[in-house]
């Protein structure tokens, strides 16, 4: 989460990309770990630039510790429904990004 505050983009874009492979780790599948980690590699930083400028990438970056509490918690559901807002979020800046590159 510091990263993200202190917009230091390159490191929070490995951290990110480490804490969500580990936790599709926790799911036992290799594969799908594998295709995540390539994409997200390939991930611009400006998404997180963007994210940033909108006040939107420390509270993202806080979303991964409320899961991990969740998920600590036992609580699937509360848990699944951080992850799909969690994913919602980001999710639309890389898709508006995409579209607008030529």
């Amino acid at each position: 989460m510091w990263f993200a505050s202190a917009g230091r983009f390159p490191q929070y874009q490995s951290a990110d990309l480490d804490f969500h492979c580990r936790l599709l780790g926790l799911a036992g599948n290799k594969h799908l770990v594998q295709m995540v980690r390539s994409l997200k590699a390939r991930s611009r930083i400006g998404g997180l630039r963007q994210l940033a400028a909108e006040g939107q990438l420390v509270p993202t970056a806080h979303e991964h510790a409320e899961i991990l509490d969740l998920i600590a918690a036992r609580d699937a559901d509360g848990a699944e429904r951080l992850m799909r807002d969690h994913i919602g979020h980001v999710r639309g800046i890389w898709a508006e990004g995409a579209t607008t590159r030529t």
